[in-house]
């Protein structure tokens, strides 16, 4: 699938960014590059609850060998990463043949 905002800029949270690498060992800047490899992006949803989270959009992408989650929301300018998670049910969905975690 081809990322679809590839003209607006990527943006995130650093505080965010640095609770990410700690807790979870993936990081915005991993997100951005692998979106740079459109290969990587699997799907752009809407995100899943959108009671909770109108207008929110999920980026499914593969990274380091495992599909990752990506909510975010998008304006005129920006594309802004809001987390990031490991995610087993996308991993079986889209990526079934690889070691589960």
């Amino acid at each position: 699938m081809r990322w679809p905002y590839r003209d607006k800029r990527i943006e995130w949270s650093e505080e965010k960014n640095l609770e990410l690498i700690q807790v979870r060992g993936l990081s915005f800047q991993d997100v951005a590059l692998a979106v740079e490899d459109e290969s990587n992006v699997l799907d752009v949803v809407p995100h899943f609850n959108q009671v909770i989270y109108p207008g929110q959009m999920t980026l499914i992408v593969k990274m380091f060998g495992y599909v990752c989650v990506v909510p975010f929301v998008v304006d005129d300018e920006k594309v802004f990463l809001k987390t990031i998670y490991k995610s087993r049910k996308f991993n079986r969905l889209f990526l079934p043949d690889s070691k589960k975690i």
